[in-house]
């Protein structure tokens, strides 16, 4: 055990870019040495790191769980390298260090200890890219000229989400899939691209049954949004599954202008939780079922 607590302590800092790496795999399961305690391989600022990391995953699995149903209903790929996106850019060819999860979101991990800076491309001439914790916007480019160089600490790895996107986490954290399943409640992150629009994805069904989608047993809801609009067009295959989480919260990036009034299904009456900053506005304290089709609109 003391040799095991020296060697992983020696090394803590890669230990936990691991974990944050293992935020944005399909599967991660973690393994111990027998009989040694996850207070014993960190420090207590380590284990508070990797505690988030976990935390984080919780948060991301109905974009996961979406991208499995995309993967299994029409063959998209889950985990892909920057090439299989951009065939025409050369540059991608050769980057090992970056992957796409699904459509929506870049990954560029910290793969050196005492990093302060990562190397990313960000592809795609004319496209927006978001960071995922502060949302600051980043342009695109081709033909090699999209190389940026990215602060890092350790609270976290550099995590980017494509503007067009609609990315649905959940807004709390869990200690299990069946908690977070039935309380995670929901957070609808719009990321506008050049052009002013989202669109994405959320698949839902009851977290135990097998073989849901082949018994119709399911909730699939597609969002489209706009630089003045958030809708909602639900399928629901199983009118018996209720879905017990909330959408409490949109954030919209990519605004020109603060709205001056936001709406809540047409209802006339302008919605008064909401903020709005860099052009990003914050609509909260939203009591939405995802399986009734909603509209939130923003007018400057």
């Amino acid at each position: 055990k003391q040799w095991y607590q020296r060697r992983v302590r020696g090394q803590e800092e890669l230990c936990v870019r691991w974990h944050q790496l293992a935020t944005f795999y399909p599967f991660a399961k973690r393994f111990s040495s027998t009989g040694v305690s996850p207070e014993a391989e960190f420090s207590k600022e380590g284990l508070s790191r990797v505690r988030a990391a976990i935390q984080a995953r919780y948060r991301l699995l109905p974009y996961l769980y979406s991208q499995f149903y995309l993967a299994h209903t029409e063959g998209e790929v889950v985990v892909k390298p920057m090439f299989f996106d951009y065939l025409a850019d050369n540059a991608t060819l050769s980057i090992s260090d970056q992957f796409l999860l699904g459509d929506a979101i870049m990954v560029a991990p910290v793969t050196e200890a005492a990093a302060k800076s990562v190397r990313v491309y960000f592809p795609g001439a004319g496209e927006i890219w978001y960071d995922g914790e502060d949302r600051t916007v980043f342009r695109g480019s081709d033909a090699g000229a999209g190389w940026v160089e990215v602060p890092v600490t350790m609270e976290g790895i550099p995590h980017f989400v494509r503007g067009g996107s609609v990315v649905v986490r959940h807004l709390n954290s869990a200690n299990s899939t069946t908690d977070i399943h039935e309380k995670g409640d929901y957070i609808l992150e719009v990321y506008l691209a050049k052009n002013g629009a989202a669109a994405g994805l959320l698949f839902s069904d009851d977290g135990v049954t097998d073989h849901t989608i082949t018994q119709d047993m399911y909730l699939t809801v597609n969002f489209n949004a706009s630089r003045s609009r958030v809708t909602s067009e639900v399928k629901l295959l199983y009118p018996g599954y209720d879905n017990l989480n909330i959408l409490r919260e949109i954030v919209v990036s990519g605004l020109e202008s603060a709205p001056s009034t936001v709406q809540i299904d047409d209802s006339g009456e302008d919605w008064p939780n909401r903020s709005y900053e860099n052009g990003i506005l914050r609509v909260t304290d939203l009591e939405l079922r995802m399986q009734k089709a909603f509209c939130v609109s923003y007018e400057s």
